[in-house]
């Protein structure tokens, strides 16, 4: 159970608190790309992260990404 909440955002256990949803995400995009992860693993990773709001903004575009740059 404990690890659902590290799936949504995996900063609620930094000393400081969790950090907000799109920061996690621009970081963990930067560093896939970074050490060339495959865009379909970032990308599945990424719906997991929002499975739990689909309602956001950010879903529907990001189940339509094709590639990095349309992340």
């Amino acid at each position: 159970m404990i690890a659902r909440g590290a799936q949504s955002n995996v900063s609620v256990f930094r000393k400081e608190g969790p950090l907000p949803t799109l920061d996690i995400v621009k970081q963990y995009i930067r560093k896939c790309m970074e050490t060339r992860n495959l865009h379909s693993n970032t990308k599945y990773v990424l719906m997991q992260m929002f499975s739990e709001n689909p309602k956001s903004p950010l879903y529907r575009p990001l189940c339509d990404a094709k590639n990095f740059r349309s992340v």
